[in-house]
């Protein structure tokens, strides 16, 4: 039998395993049955369940023991299928495993086949208007350097930008789609000039030696960002990875003009 003990973890070779794979979409039932496995002193017939349904890829549950006494707050987050192919899940849980003990992420309780256990952040999510509200959004640039302070051992720290744009590259090329869905994209996209813009990017880069590279959350638009009682804390690290400081900051600035026009086209490209 599992018993979590989150003293213990310190890094993704410590962390609790559930053998267990839940359905892509899973009842109540096998959330139940994998909180069981995790977590066998708690009382599972007393607990609180939430569904999240505004994840584009990620099923997510929230656990809640009202009635123990640890009060646990947890969440199950089921990831998308093939996601793995654009998401070092390993990677994923060495930063979440770092950051926690920051005092920047929650606890990660478990882990099982395809999904994670760890703890609940509560608040109230960014909408795009207060991403540029004048009280918040200093709030999210003293989180932010407080991020880019934390140390990730063992993760590799040379800026994962390119390498990133590649890999997603080279996913784009191997999609099977149909017709409906080659005429979006030869609309917006070209292989080959893509390739030529990152190289002349990476060309540019050259100029700018000093860049600081730290350890970047990469995703950060409004959904991620939480607030409550006048402070921020950010959720969702499936991107985190050392990158070039300026481009969490960039990549926030265009979460700024909102989500709509982008979540409408990679969800018609890339709901296979």
């Amino acid at each position: 039998m599992i018993r979590v003990s989150q003293n213990n973890v310190t890094c993704v070779e410590d962390l609790p395993v559930v053998d267990y794979e839940m359905s892509v979409e899973p009842s109540k039932d096998e959330v139940v049955k994998l909180i069981t496995l995790l977590f066998p002193e708690e009382e599972h017939q007393q607990c609180a369940f939430t569904q999240f349904t505004d994840g584009l890829t990620n099923r997510l549950f929230k656990i809640r023991y009202s009635n123990s006494e640890t009060k646990r707050e947890l969440l199950i987050r089921v990831y998308g299928e093939k996601t793995e192919l654009l998401i070092d899940r390993d990677k994923e849980l060495s930063g979440m495993i770092a950051l926690a003990q920051c005092g920047l992420a929650p606890p990660v309780y478990g882990k099982f086949k395809n999904g994670v256990c760890y703890g609940f952040i509560s608040g109230t999510p960014f909408s795009v208007d207060d991403m540029k509200d004048d009280v918040k959004h200093p709030l999210v640039a003293e989180q932010l350097a407080k991020f880019h302070a934390a140390v990730v051992p063992g993760m590799e720290t040379s800026p994962s930008l390119f390498n990133t744009l590649r890999k997603w590259q080279k996913e784009v090329s191997n999609l099977q789609l149909s017709p409906s869905q080659e005429e979006i994209l030869n609309g917006m996209y070209s292989d080959e000039s893509f390739s030529n813009e990152l190289c002349l990017l990476e060309e540019k880069m050259k100029d700018y030696k000093n860049w600081d590279v730290v350890f970047c959350h990469n995703d950060l638009l409004a959904g991620n960002l939480i607030y409550k009682d006048e402070n921020v804390e950010f959720i969702d690290y499936e991107y985190g990875s050392y990158n070039y400081a300026l481009f969490d900051i960039g990549n926030h600035f265009c979460e700024m003009m909102g989500p709509e026009v982008i979540v409408d086209v990679s969800i018609s490209i890339f709901s296979l």
